[in-house]
């Protein structure tokens, strides 16, 4: 039996899985709206998921890029190339930071910061190391 409501979708040409895209693995909000952790994206449908999300920054801490990086012209990429299974090294820390800064300046509040290995640190350790509280 049909609910009655017509899909936000309904009349456009493009499948809802193209318009909201595909939630990417293991996304979360670290700080809601504002900062996010995922697992490496693979996906052109994970990009427009995190767009659709208001996620305007990708940051990559990974030494190769995130496959169809470049395929969501709404999505600024950053790539700090963090070697795998290493820890970041405190420039890599102070230009996180100062990314999710001028994001902010910008008002644009949602920062995404990419994980592809578990043993990686956390949002949390980058800015433990950064000599300063985070400013989000």
């Amino acid at each position: 039996m049909s609910s009655g409501r017509v899909p936000e979708t309904a009349g456009s040409s493009e499948a809802p899985e193209q318009v909201m895209g595909v939630q990417p693995p293991n996304f979360s909000w670290v700080i809601p709206g504002r900062l996010a952790g995922l697992a490496l994206p693979r996906l052109p449908a994970h990009y427009q998921f995190l767009l659709a999300q208001g996620v305007r920054h990708l940051v990559s801490l990974t030494e190769r890029g995130p496959p169809h990086g470049d395929s969501c012209p709404g999505l600024t990429l950053h790539r700090l190339r963090i070697p795998d299974f290493c820890p970041p090294d405190p420039e890599q820390i102070d230009r996180f930071v100062q990314i999710v800064d001028e994001a902010n300046a910008q008002g644009e509040m949602r920062e995404l910061r990419l994980r592809e290995m578990a043993d990686l640190p956390s949002a949390s350790h980058l800015c433990e190391g950064a000599g300063s509280k985070p400013k989000w």
